[in-house]
């Protein structure tokens, strides 16, 4: 809340009590811009206390196939957050290199203002060697994006050749 706002609000709540003389409003403005609960409705931060910045909205999973295949050196999972509709635009990529077992781990975090609200979204998923997909997820998979976002895995179904 901005310290105008407050302010509104704090002489607005002084002068709604002043016809209740229940409370001197000059003390009820003090204590309500001094941090103090007024009635149960807030506090502003105390001066020099500084709010921490919200999480930033991300996407975080695995990735995994059936086949009992090791892929070669080289490969590259790639999984892009796209928007749901038909022909929806990337809104977030991430390239992990393969090393090891399955599964592979990925993180995607849109850049600031990429979601727009209401929107939906999903995700898809490719395994590449020499830019040939050998497993790709089987459609998109609708995904909830946020910073309390839960881990997502997605399964990978060989690519059609």
């Amino acid at each position: 809340m901005s310290l105008l706002r407050a302010a509104t609000f704090a002489f607005a709540l002084a002068a709604t009590l002043t016809g209740c003389a229940q409370q001197d409003p000059q003390q009820v403005v003090s204590r309500f811009l001094a941090g103090a609960d007024v009635g149960g409705y807030g506090r502003l931060p105390r001066a020099g206390v500084k709010a921490e910045p919200p999480e930033a909205p991300s996407v975080h999973g695995t990735l995994a196939y059936r086949e009992r295949i090791a892929l070669p050196p080289g490969a590259i999972a790639e999984v892009e957050l796209v928007e749901a509709a038909k022909n929806g635009r990337v809104v977030a990529t991430t390239r992990v290199p393969v090393t090891g077992q399955m599964p592979i781990a990925f993180t995607l975090t849109p850049a600031e203002n990429a979601l727009a609200p209401h929107r939906l979204y999903a995700l898809r998923a490719r395994l590449l060697v020499d830019g040939k997909v050998l497993f790709q997820t089987d459609g998109k998979r609708p995904v909830a994006v946020s910073a309390s976002s839960g881990a997502v895995e997605l399964l990978l179904v060989a690519a059609r050749r």
